[in-house]
């Protein structure tokens, strides 16, 4: 039986990752977009290629999703999924890819978000049950990391240089955390990143850019469920 703190837990959870996905907190990694090749059209398939542009530096992965996507579809596919805010499988592609990556491996993880009306604002961002997308790559010593909205907004970041986990205390009463960011530094802090979101420029205090993997709540949220 979730208490009254896990519950506010969750609803915070929840607020922070419609944002992410709405493309709000990928101002924080801003300055460390990059174009690079023009006219590629190619998917990603099992092995794992280099991430590809339009020539106006739009990423292409995205070609193949499935807007009206069916979760249990998205999970028998390799998706990290998630539906209606529970994450329903997909933890043991986020830890492969992060064996891979820790090994110096190629890696690609597609992140399966599923989102309903009472999980977005009254304006309707995207239609009941649409599908929002991530795509996750280590390449070549590189992170990538790219969202598809619902609504036909793809945003870029990267090349970063470390996916690292930062660990603190939050809420009331104080309880352990974490963040997974993508970043190009290792002076970045757990403080640096939650000051971000409580700030009103969506910034940290330190001007270090930073991509939060917004994802990852979710496994947050699963743990806290079986406590």
């Amino acid at each position: 039986m979730e208490n009254k703190n896990t519950r506010l837990r969750r609803l915070v959870y929840i607020l922070l990752t419609v944002l992410f996905l709405l493309g709000c907190l990928t101002s924080c990694g801003g300055a460390g977009q990059k174009k690079e090749q023009e006219g590629a059209t190619e998917a990603v398939d099992s092995v794992v290629k280099m991430p590809t542009y339009d020539p106006k530096g739009k990423y292409t992965g995205f070609w193949d999703i499935d807007e009206d996507g069916d979760p249990d579809e998205a999970l028998a596919r390799g998706c990290y999924v998630v539906d209606h805010s529970e994450l329903i499988g997909g933890r043991e592609a986020w830890e492969t890819f992060l064996a891979k990556a820790e090994k110096g491996e190629n890696a690609f993880l597609r992140i399966a978000i599923k989102l309903y009306p009472d999980q977005v604002d009254g304006d309707g961002i995207a239609p009941e049950g649409t599908m929002f997308y991530d795509d996750l790559y280590y390449y070549e010593g590189k992170y990538y990391f790219f969202t598809y909205n619902g609504a036909g907004d793809i945003r870029s970041g990267g090349p970063y240089t470390y996916l690292r986990k930062l660990e603190g205390m939050s809420g009331n009463p104080k309880r352990e955390n974490d963040f997974y960011v993508l970043t190009d530094s290792l002076e970045l802090t757990y403080r640096d990143v939650e000051w971000s979101f409580l700030s009103s420029n969506l910034d940290t205090v330190t001007k270090i850019p930073f991509q939060w993997l917004g994802f990852t709540v979710y496994m947050k949220i699963a743990e806290e469920a079986e406590e």
